[in-house]
């Protein structure tokens, strides 16, 4: 196991003479000072010797400043010698002895204040100082202690809150590294297929299709690349994305397949996962109308309500329960949900569901926020509802 050492890690307030740390020690020492005085104030007044409260204060405070002067000291030992090293022992003991000086020092320095600004002529310094000695000794030693436990406690504070912010990083990288690896998975998946379309294409001899086709997939291929370090776009760009991806099923299948958007302009700039919509229209599209002899349609729907956006993508295909399976789910959706669960936790949802009249209907919420590229009119909101296949 890995130790802490004070030294490495600074305890909320920076190391060595700072501003912060003296202020942070006359605060800390107030407080007994002001106990002290209002002690003074009380005992003076039962004895029937009432004293002003400042004098109370000028005779309680100043002794109690020591110790916040010797709290840089202290605290730059403990950097040097932390308690939790190797050599413990060690270490208690060069605090102990230091605890004995730092006392020493204090109450020879209370003793002088007092004999020369409260004491009686027939005092001498020597007897002021023996007496605090012996007799405040035992209780001001654990002062010394009190400020070795106020850094240690600050420093591990600091220790856990510097822990946790980088676990939050790594996290944060992590997730941002998993995603890149999805993105990554799921492009030459699409690529795969586009392919196999353009293969089938050349072997009919449908050479006007397949430049159409290349030029599709080139910008399908610059949109890809263009975000490949963007883990958002709006859902306009995502649906202009998808529009692309289609032209070219339409290419595939020609006639028999119709397609209609239908988005509320609201959603339009709203956050969602670069490539998100695509695996869900290809696996409408496959296990959809790809299953069944009839034309196929493929209805997109988009709204925004309540600080959610939930995303339709209905088909006309056999459905989910014929045959008594579901549908296959591949590598596209796995790796939908996980890039989800990666950019929201447990605040999306992602059911697939047989459809009134037939088909299977893919529900996808999210979280509603806009997209960090959401400015300005968008291409699609002259026009909630497009259609033609």
């Amino acid at each position: 196991m890995a130790s802490f050492s004070p030294s490495s890690s600074r305890p909320g307030l920076e190391s060595g003479w700072s501003a912060r740390t003296w202020l942070f020690a006359v605060a800390v020492w107030t407080l007994p000072g002001l106990l002290d005085a209002a002690g003074f104030y009380v005992s003076y007044g039962e004895r029937g010797e009432p004293i002003a409260p400042l004098t109370a204060l000028a005779r309680a405070l100043p002794k109690w400043y020591v110790w916040a002067a010797l709290t840089p000291l202290v605290w730059a030992l403990a950097r040097r010698v932390p308690l939790d090293g190797e050599a413990r022992v060690r270490a208690i003991l060069l605090h102990a002895a230091a605890a004995v000086v730092a006392t020493t020092i204090h109450l020879s320095l209370a003793a002088l204040y007092y004999h020369l600004v409260w004491g009686g002529a027939e005092e001498t310094l020597a007897a002021v100082v023996r007496w605090y000695l012996v007799t405040v000794f035992p209780v001001d030693y654990l002062a010394y202690w009190a400020i070795l436990g106020i850094f240690f406690i600050l420093s591990y504070r600091r220790m856990y809150r510097d822990r946790e912010l980088a676990a939050s990083r790594l996290a944060a990288s992590l997730a941002e590294a998993r995603l890149q690896a999805l993105q990554m998975q799921l492009q030459p998946h699409f690529l795969f297929n586009t392919l196999h379309t353009l293969a089938g294409l050349a072997r009919d001899g449908r050479q006007a299709e397949i430049v159409d086709l290349l030029a599709d997939l080139g910008d399908l291929l610059r949109y890809s690349l263009a975000n490949t370090d963007r883990q958002e776009v709006s859902l306009e760009e995502e649906l202009e994305f998808v529009e692309r991806y289609l032209a070219i099923e339409g290419v595939r299948f020609g006639d028999r397949l119709t397609v209609a958007f239908e988005v509320e302009p609201e959603a339009l700039g709203a956050a969602v996962p670069t490539l998100l919509l695509q695996p869900i229209v290809e696996n409408a599209i496959r296990h959809g109308m790809a299953a069944s002899p009839l034309p196929g349609r493929i209805d997109i729907r988009a709204r925004a309500a309540d600080g959610r956006l939930r995303i339709e993508v209905r088909d006309n295909g056999v459905g989910m329960n014929r045959g008594g399976s579901a549908p296959r789910q591949g590598i596209g959706l796995e790796n939908t949900r996980a890039r989800l669960f990666q950019l929201h936790g447990d605040r999306w949802e992602l059911r697939l569901e047989d459809a009134e009249g037939g088909g299977v209907r893919s529900v996808l919420e999210l979280p509603l926020r806009p997209a960090a590229s959401a400015t300005g009119p968008h291409r699609l909101a002259s026009h909630a509802l497009v259609t033609d296949g």
